[in-house]
């Protein structure tokens, strides 16, 4: 890799999230490239923010290559990952580029860290989960872990208050819907249905019932804590309780590629709709941990950040500069693994509590 390479490249900067990364960037004053396949889209974005672009599509990997060549960053925002990471990491390796994502797919955690030897062998970092998922919870749980280094068993959980979800992210979640719910027993991942339990969790300012998901912890926290027993919980409601629980019925249906679609389609049609409380100010999102040893002693902590996507836009930049200026270790990392569990703290509006 050139030393003298600084640009960071923002794959996808035209999305939802994207913008946010670009607008956060440009306060840092990095220096960055816009890029993405829809030129149009692009270019709209480019000439908002007055930067450079390239329009690119992620099916001819030499195209990729070309693009990367002056290329020290990459922060990679176009989803569904689990479709889209593997070009951009395949020209990455050529070129000697370091990746981020903003990914919760544990199908792409589980993908990359297999190849952490590669990436260690060619220099650079490769850290999906850069974002909301998985910075907080991933540092709350190392800070647990070093509170008790013989936890055999992690709970993590988180809650928003007055936010929202993006059309993609709801997109990818649908994605994942024919794969069922998602724990880690004894080191290995493990299909369990949707709402596979249920508890009432202490966020903190609130209480609330939470149920399971299939969320990227499940694989970054045991690459980064060593914990074997992992469970991911989501506050939600009662109603989004019996939503999810139905669809442990229709799973074989969901399997299918048409019907993922139809689904997405509808979302992407109420995209704004949905969108409309994505960017509240005053969101908050809570996260609650509980790790506990053998012998059934116990810990929790709890973490207050702030609005999800904003978080997303600081969280990636912030790794990207920390990146550029020389300060990343190579091969797959995890947000905590890379930088230690105090990486949140240097979020403005973070609290551990």
């Amino acid at each position: 890799m050139m030393m003298n390479k600084r640009k960071i490249l923002i794959y996808g900067a035209y999305g939802f999230t994207g913008k946010l990364v670009v607008n956060e960037a440009l306060k840092q004053r990095l220096d960055i490239v816009l890029a993405g396949r829809n030129r149009e889209a692009l270019r709209s974005v480019a000439l908002e923010y007055h930067v450079d672009f390239r329009v690119f599509s992620l099916d001819d990997i030499s195209n990729i290559i070309h693009n990367l060549q002056d290329i020290h960053t990459v922060i990679h925002c176009a989803g569904p990952f689990h479709r889209t990471y593997k070009p951009m990491i395949d020209a990455c390796i050529q070129t000697g580029t370091h990746y981020l994502d903003i990914t919760g797919e544990w199908k792409v955690f589980e993908a990359l860290q297999k190849q952490d030897y590669l990436f260690s062998q060619k220099g650079i970092m490769v850290m999906p989960g850069a974002g909301f998922d998985v910075v907080p919870s991933d540092c709350l749980a190392n800070k647990m872990k070093t509170l008790m280094p013989d936890a055999h068993r992690l709970i993590l959980a988180f809650s928003s208050v007055s936010g929202s979800w993006s059309g993609g992210t709801m997109k990818t979640m649908i994605d994942g819907l024919g794969d069922g719910g998602k724990i880690r027993i004894d080191g290995k991942l493990k299909t369990v249905s949707f709402a596979y339990k249920i508890q009432r969790i202490n966020y903190g300012p609130f209480e609330t019932i939470s149920t399971t998901i299939p969320w990227g912890d499940i694989s970054t926290a045991w690459y980064s804590t060593g914990i074997p027993n992992i469970e991911v919980y989501l506050g939600v409601t009662e109603p989004m309780v019996k939503q999810m629980q139905r669809l442990n019925w229709i799973t074989p249906v969901l399997k299918v590629s048409l019907i993922r679609s139809f689904i997405k389609k509808l979302v992407e049609k109420n995209r704004h709709r949905f969108e409309k409380k994505t960017l509240n100010q005053k969101a908050k999102s809570y996260f609650y941990c509980k790790v506990e040893n053998k012998s059934g002693v116990f810990l929790e902590g709890r973490l207050q950040t702030i609005n999800g996507y904003l978080l997303t836009a600081k969280t990636a930049v912030l790794i990207a500069k920390k990146c550029v200026w020389g300060d990343f270790k190579t091969g797959y990392q995890t947000p905590a693994s890379a930088y230690g569990w105090k990486l949140i703290e240097e979020i403005e509006g973070t609290t551990f509590f």
